[in-house]
Order: C-alpha cells, then sequence, then structure tokens
C-alpha cells in the first residue's frame, strides 16, 4: 500500500512536481483540490521515525515552499492512506 506523506496545503489549482526531495528521498508533488493542493511525497511505510535524517527532509520541504507559497504546515510524520 501506498501512503501519502502530507507536509502542508497551498493555494494551487494544478498538478506540480517539485525539485526537491522528500521524506525517504521521495518525489514532492501536489494532489489539488479545488483551489487548494495538499503537498506529498508517497511511502510505504505507515509511521514515518523522526530521524534526524527525516526530520530534516520534512523541514527542508516546508522551507522550500515557503519560499513561494502561505503554507499552513503539517506535523511531522502526518500520513494519509490513499489520495482520497
Amino acid at each position: 500500500m501506498v501512503g501519502k506523506y502530507i507536509y502542508g496545503i497551498i493555494g494551487e489549482t494544478e498538478v506540480r512536481r517539485f525539485d526537491f526531495r522528500g521524506v525517504g528521498d521521495a518525489e514532492v508533488y501536489t494532489i489539488p483540490y479545488q483551489k487548494l493542493a495538499a503537498i506529498v511525497s508517497d511511502t510505504d511505510l505507515q509511521e514515518i521515525d523522526p530521524t534526524r535524517k527525516n526530520v530534516l527532509a520534512h523541514t527542508t520541504v516546508q522551507d522550500s515552499l515557503l519560499k513561494e507559497y502561505d503554507l499552513p504546515p503539517m506535523g511531522f510524520g502526518m500520513i494519509a492512506k490513499s489520495e482520497n
């Protein structure tokens, strides 16, 4: 099962892929819904260990997004079971 690791929500209406990597070195992209989009990456894990590497990846994604968007961030370790 592939879950979605969630970094935050932005104002975006299109699917967008980013050039920075997320937790587990996974691709970071949007899942749009109406005028908002979740910023996510795919994960096979049900729980993310709060290692220095994982926390740094989470923070780096959020910091990168803040350069372009207003970002209500998600806390570390938020995983949805599906895109829905």
